[in-house]
C-alpha cells in the first residue's frame, strides 16, 4: 500500500503493529496514518529530491531544493485541504518562490518550510502522534 520509500524500518514494525493493535485500526487505515504522519513529508520530499538530483544532474542544490518546494506546493494545489492553505495562497507562494529561496540556506530549512507549509493538514490525533514518535525516532 505504502511506496517503498514510506514503509517503515524493520526496528519500529513491532511498535507500529502494537499501536495499530491497540486502536483497532485496518492495514489500510494505519498505512494512511502513516501516510499522512510528518515523518512520511520529510521521507517524500527526500525522494523528490533524489529525482531531482537525477533528472537535472547540473542543478544548483539551492535550485533543486526549489524545485523541491514547488513540487510540495503544487501537489498541496491538486489535493487541496479544507484545513490547509487555499489555493490562492499557495498560488502566491509559488509566485514567491525566488524571495522565498533566499531565506533559505540549508536542506532542514526546506523542510521546515515545506512543514510549516503543510502543518494544517497533519493529523493531531493521539494515534499520529505515537506514530510520529516512534518514526521520528533515530534508533
Amino acid at each position: 500500500m505504502l511506496p517503498t520509500y514510506l514503509k517503515p524500518p524493520k526496528n519500529k514494525l513491532k511498535e507500529l503493529e502494537t499501536i495499530r493493535k491497540n486502536y483497532k485500526l485496518t492495514h489500510f487505515d494505519f498505512s494512511l496514518e502513516i501516510g499522512s504522519s510528518r515523518w512520511a513529508t520529510i521521507k517524500t520530499q527526500e525522494k523528490t529530491l533524489e529525482q531531482l538530483r537525477i533528472q537535472f544532474p547540473l542543478a544548483t542544490e539551492k535550485k533543486l531544493w526549489g524545485a523541491v518546494i514547488l513540487s510540495k506546493l503544487e501537489a498541496m494545489r491538486g489535493a487541496p485541504s479544507p484545513i490547509g492553505p487555499s489555493s490562492y495562497e499557495i498560488a502566491k507562494l509559488k509566485a514567491w518562490i525566488d524571495e522565498i529561496m533566499k531565506d533559505i540556506s540549508s536542506w532542514d530549512g526546506v523542510i521546515n518550510f515545506i512543514l510549516n507549509v503543510s502543518k494544517a493538514t497533519f493529523n493531531i490525533s493521539v494515534v499520529q502522534s505515537e506514530i510520529n514518535k516512534i518514526l521520528e525516532r533515530k534508533n
